[in-house]
């Protein structure tokens, strides 16, 4: 068997070493720009150790809930010294950058306590806890809420406490005297009877001077407020300048006074039962004549009609030995005279007609709820004997 080999010439082995040379080259470049680009990535995503690479960016992301896992949208995070804020989303989802771990965020929310984390991981879910006593910054006005530092219309917060203190059948009984520019006033003492209330004056001579009520974001007019139980109530305000117009037109003139009610919170049923027991009484009867007294009255007014009513043995009996000069024809001798009243014992028609008044209110409720449904069931009696035998409700 024979081989045979051909020897290339020189120009044909520099061009083999050129293509050679070539390739390498292009090999290296490419080599080159890989380590450079993984580099460059890992200045941006990359931890070294404990250490942060300079010029690096940090997020921290988590979820906030409340105390029963809902998620919480709207919480404010910040971080504490100035830097990056942001907002949870409608799933509680938050992210914000930091500087470097070891900064500090401060969470917000309306009604929740504010917390301080310092940032150890780029997770971080919290758990928001309940802070009632915060809940009295909000004022409700028109179609929203607004915190009270940041409200500029002539708008008065009921304190709730105080008017659940008063034993009374309705709230608008219990306003009297609680909010500046609000009178309340009662034609009658009639128990059960409706006060009339007056914002900021009566604005019209012909027209009615009943306010603008708004219950649970709906308006109504000329309500019966003995339905509305007063321990139903969570918050109360009341709009009394040209704002009220402005939101609700020419029918918030006369002032609206919204109101929100209770409603039911996720977690275990709440029973919360209330009773009150109440006398009432007249302080101070006015003092009263005696008979004797009564009737000298009445003499010194008209002598002659008294004696026709109350004295007849009094009037004239007649000369019985002159038939001409008879006898009064009203006369009785076996009527009284005005010294038989001195002993006469007399009737105080106020003791008759006043009594001792009881007034009985009783309210019970169960409040509760889950991720799904939440319910508020409630109900209360209230009973009211006026201190008039005539009057009861």
């Amino acid at each position: 068997m024979c081989k045979y080999y051909i020897k290339p010439s020189l120009a044909n082995q520099n061009r083999l070493k050129a293509v050679v040379n070539l390739k390498l080259m292009f090999g290296l470049l490419l080599v080159f720009s890989l380590q450079q680009t993984e580099s460059y990535a890992s200045i941006n995503t990359v931890f070294s150790g404990n250490k942060i690479i300079k010029n690096q960016k940090i997020y921290i992301t988590g979820k906030i809930t409340d105390e029963s896992g809902i998620a919480l949208p709207g919480v404010n995070i910040q971080v504490k010294g100035g830097g990056s804020k942001t907002i949870s989303d409608q799933n509680g989802n938050y992210r914000i950058e930091v500087a470097q771990l070891g900064a500090t965020l401060i969470y917000s929310y309306l009604g929740f306590a504010t917390q301080e984390h310092k940032t150890t991981s780029a997770v971080r879910n919290i758990v928001m806890k309940e802070e009632a006593q915060n809940l009295e910054s909000v004022v409700v006005i028109g179609y929203g809420a607004v915190k009270k530092e940041d409200l500029t219309g002539s708008v008065s917060q009921v304190n709730m406490t105080d008017l659940l203190e008063a034993p009374v059948g309705s709230f608008d009984e219990a306003l009297a005297g609680r909010v500046a520019g609000v009178q309340v006033s009662s034609s009658d003492g009639q128990p059960g009877g409706v006060p009339d209330i007056v914002i900021r004056g009566a604005g019209s001579l012909t027209q009615s001077t009943t306010p603008l009520y708004v219950i649970d974001g709906f308006p109504i007019e000329d309500p019966d407020n003995a339905a509305i139980n007063p321990e139903e109530i969570e918050s109360m305000n009341v709009l009394k300048d040209a704002s009220a117009t402005a939101i609700y037109g020419s029918r918030g003139a006369n002032g609206v006074i919204i109101i929100q009610t209770k409603k039911g919170k996720i977690g275990k049923p709440v029973i919360s039962v209330n009773a009150s027991l109440g006398f009432s009484e007249v302080q101070k009867t006015i003092k009263m004549m005696t008979p004797w007294e009564f009737v000298n009255l009445q003499m010194e007014i008209s002598a002659t009609r008294t004696k026709e009513i109350y004295t007849r043995a009094d009037l004239y009996p007649g000369n019985p030995d002159d038939p001409n000069d008879p006898a009064d024809p009203r006369y009785d001798p076996e009527g009284r005279t005005l010294e038989d009243y001195r002993n006469l014992p007399g009737i105080d028609w106020q003791d008759l007609m006043f009594r001792k008044g009881l007034t009985q209110n009783h309210n019970i409720a169960i409040r509760g709820g889950n991720r799904n449904t939440k319910y508020s069931l409630s109900g209360s009696v209230f009973a009211a004997i006026g201190i008039l035998l005539v009057t009861c409700c």
